[in-house]
């Protein structure tokens, strides 16, 4: 299955992972030409904290791309201070190991907004 854009991923993974009453994360493992090779679910949190460490993905990733969810029961899928430095972590990781990350999506509330 061919998954070019942010919209087209949270569409594929929001059944599975938009509307849990933890927090998770995974991750879609796709090749370069936007194709899904896997997904995975890594870790799976608490209702406000989920910890996940780049040591995580790279075990996963095995040196392909990859782009990340996270799936948020509180319902509010902005980014937070932590979201957003864990992204920043992801992708530094990514360009010492040459994997890149092409975006990151929070699923929360089941919609795609």
């Amino acid at each position: 299955m061919q998954l070019d854009s942010p919209r087209d991923v949270a569409s594929y993974r929001l059944p599975s992972s938009g509307d849990r009453p933890v927090k998770q994360f995974g991750i879609v493992l796709q090749d370069t030409e936007y194709l899904v090779l896997k997904t995975s679910l890594l870790t799976v949190g608490t209702l406000d904290a989920n910890l996940v460490h780049p040591r995580d993905v790279s075990l996963e990733t095995e040196g392909r791309g990859h782009g990340g969810d996270r799936a948020d029961p509180s319902g509010d899928p902005t980014s937070s201070g932590e979201d957003v430095a864990l992204i920043a972590r992801l992708v530094e990781a990514g360009l010492l190991m040459d994997i890149e990350v092409v975006d990151h999506l929070i699923l929360a509330d089941g919609k795609i907004l």
